[in-house]
């Protein structure tokens, strides 16, 4: 007797997407649709090749981690890492100075992983910090946000502490320590240190400012063993995703075809309903922009945290259960953006050269007015490095309502502003404009509305990813078994792994194997 195929439909052709269909063609139990709205594979992950000699990463850009990552271990697969060993344990380039400049063993074996030599850190007059001062300053910064952690372990944390204050409470103390005495020169230049540390972690998280993140939400996040920061090879994550869709039945993916409602019947988001068994249960309908329907038994949702919050009230008919409905609303999603400067000639001469630019002014709090930020967008732009594959193109990467605003200006402004802030920092007028920029702008991809978001805000109840990752049951069965109709996937929806691709793709896989489990005990 021939097994019948039941159809699921997967919204969103990124990696969450693309891998959940891996699992269920690989499984031979579904026929698979994958209907993505815009023109190209991939989402958040966009390899561009064209702009410089070499592909650069518009969104996703390294891999976080190698083992237990099947990011990785597909890029190894099929010799798709960069021909260098293509990690290291920051974002800045490392170097090999001498850790002989710290007294303090710690200090020094901390300082062998984290330095980075040519990576200027200047003020706003021009001065150049120094190396010592700058690698003590951020091992401060570690420790308070370490010990930090380690408190929620010890100790009841309150759902409303945040990062920011416990930080620089945790980094105030660590200077006492120390002896570094208010009001000097030397005190100053640590705080600036302690801001520039704070915008990084900002950039990391996807946060406007650390008040925003809750404290209690940094013990969720777990880090994969090996580099940090490891690099892709010339294809980039594009290279990754096309093995994937190797995969993935020829026509399956609908491109142009963004989603405009999902209707799911006889779910358990009413009261009362009494489950019936019927072997029929193609209770999903999938209706697109250009009025074509789709009826299927399994939706599984990898659409952005971003678009999920702007259409919740109309995309889900009849509305998402509690759960679902606060998990969305509460999950942060953040924006960051990156900025491409391409040079006819690089004017720095180090292929280590970086430049880390610490401002005068405060950050950016939640209490200033959208208007004061637009003015000082350019404080969540904490620096420049050459990137990853080209050695004439600077990247800087700018996060929260700085990232939005940036998002309002042309290419060429933006090139016009970086361009002061390189003369001003290096305190050399000569430096040249850029001959090509190009700057991303994931806020006003209305089918993203963002980049990502790697915490939790105050006063979250740190249930809410668990409750987004449990599918919507319809009230009927089959063999006995409940029907899971709708189930999301993607970045965000990975307890430990969020804001990563890796968390994206084991996301994806993990919701394809609910379907492939339900599938095998309902038959």
């Amino acid at each position: 007797m021939a097994t019948t195929r039941r159809k699921v439909v997967i919204v969103g052709a990124g990696i969450a997407g693309l891998s959940a269909g891996v699992e269920l063609s690989r499984s031979g139990q579904y026929e698979v649709i994958i209907l993505e709205a815009m023109s190209t594979f991939g989402g958040r992950i966009q390899t561009l090749k064209g702009f410089g000699s070499h592909a650069i990463e518009l969104g996703a850009n390294w891999l976080h981690g190698t083992k237990g990552s099947p990011v990785y271990e597909l890029a190894k697969k099929h010799d798709l890492l960069s021909m260098s060993d293509g990690s290291s344990s920051s974002c800045s380039s490392s170097s090999s100075i001498s850790s002989s400049i710290f007294d303090d063993n710690e200090d020094a074996k901390w300082y062998k992983n984290n330095s980075a030599e040519e990576n200027q850190y200047r003020t706003e007059a021009g001065e150049c910090m120094n190396t010592k001062l700058v690698l003590q300053a951020k091992k401060m910064f570690a420790d308070a946000m370490d010990k930090n952690v380690d408190s929620i372990h010890v100790s009841e944390v309150d759902m409303d502490q945040n990062t920011g204050d416990a930080l620089a409470q945790g980094f105030a103390e660590e200077l006492k320590h120390r002896g570094i005495v208010n009001d000097t020169k030397e005190y100053h230049q640590y705080w600036l240190i302690y801001k520039h540390c704070c915008s990084m972690e900002c950039l990391d998280i996807g946060s406007n400012t650390l008040r925003d993140a809750q404290l209690k939400s940094y013990d969720n996040y777990k880090e994969l063993e090996g580099g940090y920061y490891t690099t892709l090879g010339e294809e980039g994550y594009q290279g990754v995703l096309e093995k994937l869709l190797e995969d993935i039945p020829e026509g399956s993916i609908l491109y142009n075809t963004p989603v405009e409602r999902i209707q799911y019947a006889d779910c358990n988001t009413r009261n009362g309903s009494v489950p019936q068994d019927d072997d029929d249960d193609a209770v999903v309908t999938v209706t697109c922009e250009d009025g074509r329907t789709f009826r299927c038994s399994h939706v599984i949702m990898t659409a952005s945290v971003g678009f999920l919050k702007e259409n919740l009230e109309t995309f889900f008919r009849p509305p998402l259960p509690e759960d679902k409905l606060s998990a969305i609303r509460t999950l942060p999603y953040g924006n960051v953006n990156k900025i491409f400067l391409k040079y006819k000639r690089p004017f720095w001469n180090s292929s280590d050269f970086g430049l880390q630019v610490l401002w005068d002014a405060p950050l950016p709090t939640k209490e200033e007015s959208e208007e004061e930020e637009k003015e000082k967008f350019y404080r969540m732009l904490p620096g420049f490095d050459i990137e990853d594959r080209n050695d004439d193109i600077l990247v800087g990467w700018t996060y929260g309502r700085g990232a939005d605003y940036m998002e309002t200006l042309t290419d060429e402004e933006i090139g016009q502003r970086c361009t002061a802030i390189l003369r001003k920092f290096l305190n050399d007028p000569s430096i040249p404009e850029p001959e090509k920029v190009l700057c991303t702008r994931w806020k006003g991809n209305r089918y993203q509305r963002g980049a990502y978001g790697a915490f939790l805000p105050v006063q979250a109840l740190g249930k809410e990813i668990e409750g987004i990752q449990r599918p919507v049951y319809s009230n009927r069965t089959r063999h006995g078994q409940k029907v899971p109709v709708l189930l999301f996937a993607g970045e965000a929806f990975h307890k430990t792994y969020f804001s990563t691709t890796h968390g994206a793709m084991v996301s994806g896989m993990d919701q394809a194997k609910v379907l492939i489990n339900f599938s095998l005990v309902s038959k």
